[in-house]
């Protein structure tokens, strides 16, 4: 029988939080660890890790806080490297892509003795209504490539019973990002037929069926949207749409109507700004 004193020990060192042999693996993608830290590959140094707080700000999209960079000591404890502005300035960063981090559990913040939630949580509340925050949500996550999130946002939109064009189009980008283009036809067709003047909803439901390979379709409404365009913030710009419809006659075998509608997307295009 194991005595008091042993088994008190044994409970003890299981508790102990242990060494790290590695960093935690990067199996998880940014948008999954909003609202929380993670650890994100170093390009300055392989053995290092940077150490960040993902949040989405309503108006600018999902953002992470910069916490310093960390290598592992002999000891396998994390140990952050020296930086000159620590304690003295706050380091954002806007997130571009859906890239592999690792998500860090209560255990890990513990350990790298950092709070549990950012400061930064309060001063970027969304207090708009719980549909408009989803859609919001929704089109943040669509712009960094978390389309699979994105869906789950226009969900909650859809279940309160919204239907605006932006929850249309969210929805049908977030699916034509996957590749899923049958879904998005089912969803923009009905809507497009009831409003006939919405340029981004054509525009999304031609690339659907570009992709899909209806390309008579999609030239359809790729000039359809052209010839009723009007410049507004949410719209695509006119050569984007010029340039997608050249690549649609390309793709449909027409070389003289690809190079005619790609010279009016050079066309239309703003010049390059300076640098």
């Amino acid at each position: 029988m194991m005595s008091t004193k042993t088994a008190a020990l044994l409970l003890a060192l299981s508790a102990a939080p242990a060494a790290w042999a590695a960093f935690p693996p990067a199996t998880d993608q940014i948008a999954d660890c909003e609202n929380r830290w993670f650890f994100g590959r170093d390009n300055k140094d392989p053995d290092a890790r940077v150490l960040g707080f993902a949040y989405i700000d309503p108006e600018a999209g999902f953002t992470f806080e910069f916490h310093g960079e960390y290598t592992l000591d002999a000891k396998g404890e994390p140990v952050r490297k020296p930086d000159p502005l620590e304690g003295k300035a706050r380091l954002i960063f806007r997130v571009a892509q859906n890239g592999h981090v690792a998500c860090l559990d209560d255990a890990t913040v513990l350990k790298l003795g950092v709070p549990a939630q950012s400061e930064l949580l309060k001063n970027y509340e969304d207090k708009r209504d719980p549909v408009t925050h989803a859609i919001a949500w929704a089109s943040h996550l669509n712009q960094i490539g978390a389309s699979e999130q994105a869906v789950r946002q226009i969900e909650i939109a859809r279940k309160a019973g919204d239907h605006s064009n932006r929850m249309w189009f969210e929805l049908a980008f977030a699916y034509d990002a996957q590749e899923q283009y049958d879904e998005a036809i089912a969803v923009l067709e009905p809507v497009v037929a009831a409003t006939p003047d919405a340029i981004t909803l054509l525009g999304e439901l031609a690339f659907a069926h570009m992709h899909h390979g209806d390309y008579p379709r999609a030239i359809e409404l790729y000039l359809k949207a052209i010839d009723s365009y009007k410049e507004a913030p949410d719209t695509p710009p006119k050569w984007q749409l010029a340039f997608n419809l050249a690549g649609t006659y390309h793709m449909a075998g027409d070389a003289k109507l690809e190079a005619e509608w790609m010279a009016k997307a050079k066309a239309w295009h703003p010049p390059e700004a300076s640098h």
